[in-house]
């Protein structure tokens, strides 16, 4: 079993849904949990209200829409774990999504999650995560080192570049909504590497910026033993697959369902 795990609400619909879709295609069960049992929301702007002209860009594509709207009505997230409510021991590995707002930081900032975080790389398990969703693993502070438990791990995430850039663009009609802290997350986890150069941009590799099947190879993510990350949701297609291809390395037929 995998989870999922989302915050109060404001997670990119994309990078929930995809890893959701394509790992229950591969014979995964997948579940989700949320900071105190009830049902989260995704981000409205990928959802619905759009980003005014640059909606075509970035707000969520279609495919990822009508899926997102299977997703969400599966027992599995209408029923969904409490963050303490994790089992470590029993599941297969873990997923943490991106997105934008202030109800994002309820995950993010999860001192409960930091610490199943810290037990799942102890117990080798896949983890995986999106965009701003790296901050919470980048967060988790293993009590033996005192240091994150990426410190000596390869990682990427929503680039500076990436981050400023949306801010930019949005800012006069949507405020700091690509800004979630002052500090960009690329800057917050580099500091929390051994080496900056740890942190992957991707370079040039932009294109799409939303979800989709085609030009994978512009699609980036960065694979470290256990561990994967993917910077934003034009790198969902290959982030997912990476993930399905951890659980074929090790096996999923005891996670299975029934």
């Amino acid at each position: 079993m995998f989870i999922i795990s989302l915050p109060e609400q404001g997670f990119d619909p994309s990078e929930a849904v995809i890893p959701w879709h394509i790992l229950s295609q591969a014979g995964c069960r997948v579940c989700f949990a949320t900071p105190d049992k009830q049902v989260s929301k995704a981000d409205k702007r990928m959802v619905t209200q759009g980003l005014g002209l640059l909606s075509p860009f970035l707000m969520t594509s279609k495919i990822a829409l009508d899926l997102y709207q299977c997703m969400i009505k599966t027992p599995e997230f209408k029923q969904p774990f409490a963050y303490e409510e994790i089992n470590t021991e029993e599941i297969y590995g873990m997923i943490f999504p991106g997105g934008h707002g202030e109800g994002i930081k309820s995950m993010l900032e999860s001192q409960i999650l930091h610490k199943k975080i810290v037990e799942c790389f102890n117990q080798n398990k896949i983890i995986g995560a999106l965009c701003t969703g790296v901050l919470t693993v980048a967060r988790s502070i293993d009590p033996k080192t005192q240091k994150s438990v990426l410190f000596n791990k390869k990682t990427t995430a929503v680039t500076r570049w990436m981050e400023l850039s949306g801010w930019y663009l949005t800012r006069h009609y949507f405020h700091n909504y690509y800004r979630i802290y002052p500090t960009t997350a690329q800057d917050e986890i580099e500091k929390l590497l051994s080496n900056r150069k740890q942190f992957y941009t991707g370079g040039a590799r932009v294109f799409p910026m939303k979800y989709s099947k085609r030009f994978l190879y512009n699609q980036f993510t960065v694979l470290d033993g256990n561990y994967v990350s993917g910077r934003w949701p034009g790198d969902c297609y290959r982030f997912a697959h990476d993930l399905v291809r951890l659980v074929k390395r090790q096996g999923v037929e005891k996670y299975e369902t029934t």
